[in-house]
C-alpha cells in the first residue's frame, strides 16, 4: 500500500508518525506499545486474535525511532481507541497507569452515554436509577454524618464521665452519681 506521513499522535509524551492511506491515518502498534511500555508481542497477538482488529490491521512503511523506514503492523487510528481500552493497567509503564485508568473510565462513560442516548427505554430507567442512587447516597451520607456525630458525643460523654469520676474521687464524702444511676 502506498502511504505518506501527514499526521502525528502524541502518546505518553512521545510523538508517533501516522501513515495516511486513502485519507485514513494509521498508527504503528509497535510505536504505541513502546510509548505505553507494554509488550509488543503480547499486544500483536491480542490484535491478531480479535475478529474486528485482525480484519483492519495492515502492514505499512513508517519511520522507526532510528529515523529509518520499516514495514510495521498498523491499525487505523479510529480502531486504536478500542484496542487501548483492552490493555491492562498492570501491563504498562507505572507512570502512565493512572492516565490509562482515566482513559478507560472515559471510555466506559462514552459507551454508556452513546447507548443510553439511542434508547429511550434506558433513559427512563436511567432517570429512575439516578434518582434511586441519589437517594441512596444521601441516606448513606446522612448515616455517616450521624455516626461521626455519635462518636463525638460518645467521646464527650466519656470525657465528662472521667471528669465527674475525678471530682467525685477527689472528695470521698460526695455521693457517687454513677452508683445511683445503675
Amino acid at each position: 500500500m502506498k502511504n505518506e506521513i501527514k499526521e502525528t499522535v502524541t502518546v505518553n509524551s512521545q510523538v508517533i508518525e501516522c501513515p495516511i492511506v486513502e485519507g485514513k491515518p494509521y498508527v504503528s502498534i509497535r510505536h504505541l506499545c513502546m510509548a505505553l511500555g507494554t509488550s509488543y508481542s503480547r499486544q500483536l497477538r491480542k490484535v491478531k486474535n480479535d475478529d474486528i482488529l485482525s480484519s483492519v490491521v495492515v502492514l505499512l512503511t513508517t519511520t522507526g525511532i532510528d529515523k529509518k523506514k520499516y514495514e510495521m503492523v498498523c491499525l487505523p487510528l479510529e480502531f486504536t481507541f478500542g484496542w487501548l481500552f483492552t490493555i491492562s493497567g498492570d501491563k504498562v509503564k507505572p507512570e502512565i497507569r493512572e492516565s490509562l485508568k482515566n482513559y478507560k473510565m472515559e471510555c466506559y462513560q462514552a459507551l454508556y452515554n452513546m447507548f443510553i442516548a439511542k434508547n429511550s427505554v434506558f433513559v427512563v430507567k436511567d432517570e429512575v436509577l439516578r434518582e434511586k442512587l441519589e437517594n441512596y447516597e444521601a441516606l448513606r451520607t446522612e448515616i455517616e454524618y450521624d455516626k461521626s456525630r455519635m462518636k463525638l458525643k460518645e467521646r464527650r460523654l466519656k470525657e465528662t464521665e472521667k471528669e465527674l469520676r475525678g471530682l467525685i474521687n477527689a472528695d470521698p464524702n460526695q455521693i457517687s452519681l454513677f452508683e445511683k444511676q445503675k
